[in-house]
């Protein structure tokens, strides 16, 4: 029988095939019920979505506006995914709910593993799984197997480093450690620590293919990114790097409250303490378990320090499932040998505690998102803080109606509509690409939404939007994929939302629309505008900068050059 370690002498053994307990069925099949129930697409969904269709079907370029090159997305391993998915013909709305599912059972089958891999025990005791069953019925984190976002590939991600920890020779599960970076940048930090774990047990070698993942995978992204946009980082990162500890507290708070997340695992901490006096530290994997608690440290402290997320848990979900994990197999263990009333009591308590998980929802909302009954003006913010349900009722349909529809949001993530509505709109794509840059329009004629001299520009924040009309460049005036913005010095009204930037968005829409797409506009708008904004002459030499990696010619080594230029912070 072989082990899922990838050397028999490793102190931690368990094989790649269980039987699954009765406890372990149950919670695959409400899972993945609650998987499908949940599902939904967040607004930020749409930007990835116009991305790969520019690319997959509109042969673009992996751009958000047709020549410029800005990476206004986090996960690289997200586009991958779904552009090969919505290369074969897959809507968006299918293939988020079908990603979910599967990588919810590969996440229950990680689940499974890892518990057996911490009890120790013989291979024919039954799991009772604990921290599968809290994770399994707790809304938060099965609503974030979906949502149109890479949030699925982090939960995925928690359970493969949790695995990876009580297998750390382990090839495959090396490779996809050494890849994780891809999924969030954050999780670099956790993947160096994974090497150092490695190197630290006596007599392991070195992780030489998590090293090999990360510089073929990652390094190759790298390359890619400073050879395409001219950059180190996405422009995501310049828009959220801040600091904003009292509301990154907050958020912190919001996550663990609703979940009963603290009193779980200070009643796992009892009973770690109550194994440890009856059966000795050794015995039951402390190393293992601590360095799973180390691994979430620096993620839930990055996510503390930029003030968190608008939305409920999200950010929180890679530090909050791997340290649900470090309670592995210490129920299985304090239960050993017990009588068979004992392990009916167990079971019994494990219901109660599904229940109880199923029962709690974030305080957004009024009533359990299951209930599925209109909640219009219901969803709330706390704390700046809102829920996937307002996304998911939302009266915009952000996320498509269950049943066939003829609503734009529905009909949108269809292939075929998608072509159609390109083809019908190439007109305007044509002549957004022919727009000469000295073209003159008189700055009071200027409306948002409209379109100028039969040229279509939109300043917009919703995402959606900006799918709905992909031959049309949009100005995302919150900063999300438009780097002049991503790099300006604003106070954050909410994590990620700095409202004080649409009154530049506006202004680069005006410029937009007078000297058209492509480098000098900024330069052109001093020289030739009578009054032009004094943040533009104040900040010229960076948004020269910034235009030059927008605008670039895809030269590597001039790109290099830029990318290694750094930007001084516009200072509106």
């Amino acid at each position: 029988m072989g082990t899922l370690h990838g050397d028999s002498s490793s102190s931690t053994l368990f094989s790649w095939r269980f039987h699954p307990s009765c406890i372990e069925l149950l919670c695959l099949i409400c899972g993945a019920a609650l998987v499908f129930s949940y599902s939904w697409l967040m607004d930020d969904a749409y930007v990835y979505f116009r991305y790969i269709d520019n690319f997959v079907i509109h042969n673009r370029g992996l751009v958000w506006n047709a020549g410029e090159y800005v990476e206004g997305f986090s996960s690289p391993a997200w586009v991958f995914i779904m552009s090969g998915l919505r290369a074969i013909g897959l809507n968006y709305w299918t293939a988020a709910r079908a990603v979910g599912l599967l990588s919810f059972v590969i996440f229950w089958w990680l689940c499974c593993l890892v518990n057996r891999g911490f009890i120790q025990l013989n291979n024919n005791r039954e799991s009772l799984n604990a921290p599968l069953v809290y994770l399994t019925f707790n809304y938060a984190v099965s609503c974030y197997f979906t949502s149109g976002l890479e949030a699925p590939l982090v939960n995925l991600m928690a359970a493969v480093y949790a695995a990876a920890i009580l297998a750390p020779l382990n090839v495959p599960l090396q490779l996809i450690v050494g890849a994780s970076p891809l999924v969030r940048q954050e999780l670099f930090i956790p993947f160096v620590m994974f090497c150092f774990f490695v190197k630290s047990r006596k007599g392991s070698p070195f992780p030489w293919w998590s090293i090999v993942s990360f510089l073929s995978l990652a390094g190759g992204y790298e390359i890619f990114r400073v050879w395409y946009y001219a950059d180190l980082l996405p422009n995501t990162f310049y828009l959220k790097d801040l600091t904003w500890i009292t509301q990154g507290l907050r958020y912190l708070w919001d996550s663990l409250l609703p979940y009963q997340a603290i009193p779980f695992c200070a009643g796992m901490a009892l009973v770690f303490e109550a194994l440890r006096r009856r059966d000795g530290l050794g015995r039951l994997l402390w190393r293992e378990r601590l360095a799973l608690l180390l691994f979430a440290a620096p993620v839930f402290l990055y996510v503390i320090k930029i003030g968190g997320d608008p939305r409920h848990f999200r950010y929180l979900a890679f530090p909050f499932i791997i340290t649900i994990f470090a309670t592995s197999g210490l129920i299985e263990r304090l239960v050993a040998g017990a009588s068979r009333n004992i392990l009916r009591f167990s079971k019994g308590c494990l219901v109660v505690l599904a229940v109880a998980c199923l029962s709690n929802f974030p305080r957004q909302i009024n009533q359990h998102p299951l209930l599925r009954i209109p909640m219009r003006n219901s969803n709330t913010r706390v704390n700046l803080i809102t829920d996937a349900a307002a996304h998911r009722l939302s009266i915009n349909q952000v996320t498509p109606p269950w049943s066939p529809s003829s609503s734009p949001s529905h009909v949108a993530l269809s292939y075929s509509d998608s072509i159609a509505r390109f083809e019908a709109e190439s007109a305007a794509n044509q002549l957004i690409n022919r727009a000469p840059l000295g073209r003159r329009i008189p700055r009071s004629s200027l409306r948002l939404g409209k379109t100028l001299d039969n040229l279509p520009i939109l300043s917009d924040s919703w995402c959606q939007n900006g799918y709905l009309h992909q031959a049309i460049p949009i100005i995302h005036n919150l900063g999300l994929t438009e780097p002049f913005l991503a790099h300006t010095k604003m106070r954050s009204d909410r994590p990620a939302h700095k409202y004080g930037l649409r009154p530049l968005a506006q202004d680069i829409l005006e410029m937009r629309a007078e000297f058209g797409f492509g480098k000098g506009v900024f330069d052109r708008t001093i020289a030739e505008d009578a009054n032009p904004p004094r943040w533009v002459v104040q900040n010229i030499d960076s948004l020269r900068l910034i235009e030059s990696k927008v605008y670039n010619q895809h030269n590597i080594v001039e790109n290099l050059k830029l990318a290694l230029t750094p930007v001084k912070q516009i200072v509106p």
